[in-house]
């Protein structure tokens, strides 16, 4: 199958358990790609890849032509979402939820499951933080509303090889 396949590299942590394996496969791919520039540090120095994130140029040229693009806050309230795989408990906790839980005129909403949505619920609580929600699962089809109901997106990760590598499909 030399140069018969595309190999598109999308997660540090799988990559990590079958490191020999990945990179025997590079060099045996007909193309190389990588969803975000973080991940071409990570790779053999003689390994090229072409950038390629999960977007559809035409979905995007639609959504500019279909959409007045100048974005004022005239909201009472500024919402960050967290939205999709909810996780990063330490800093979704201590920057999030912490900073602006009770603060005037800002709402944290938390839309989606994840390992940590449980202990960042059960956070909010025992603080008695007052402008933070958890609505749990949400359809596909609903996202471009939610999102679209939000201020500000919060995709905040830690510092660390698996994470400064992503570009949060969020995003």
């Amino acid at each position: 199958y030399k140069n018969k396949f595309i190999l598109d590299y999308r997660d540090l942590s799988i990559e990590q358990k079958f490191k020999g394996t990945y990179n025997e496969l590079m060099k045996l791919s007909a193309l190389h790609v990588v969803s975000s520039p973080g991940f071409i540090k990570c790779l053999p120095n003689a390994c090229e890849s072409v950038l390629s994130h999960n977007f559809d140029i035409n979905i995007l040229k639609q959504a500019i032509d279909d959409n007045d693009l100048s974005y004022i806050i005239n909201n009472k309230d500024i919402n960050v979402l967290t939205i999709g795989g909810i996780r990063d408990y330490e800093q979704n906790a201590a920057i999030i939820i912490e900073a602006l839980g009770n603060e005037e005129h800002f709402i944290v909403s938390f839309v989606g499951r994840g390992i940590d949505a449980p202990r960042l619920e059960e956070f909010a609580k025992e603080g008695n933080y007052k402008h933070v929600v958890f609505s749990g699962y949400y359809d596909k089809k609903d996202e471009a509303s939610i999102i679209q109901r939000s201020t500000m997106m919060n995709i905040f990760y830690p510092r660390k090889l698996s994470h400064d590598t992503a570009l949060s499909n969020r995003f």
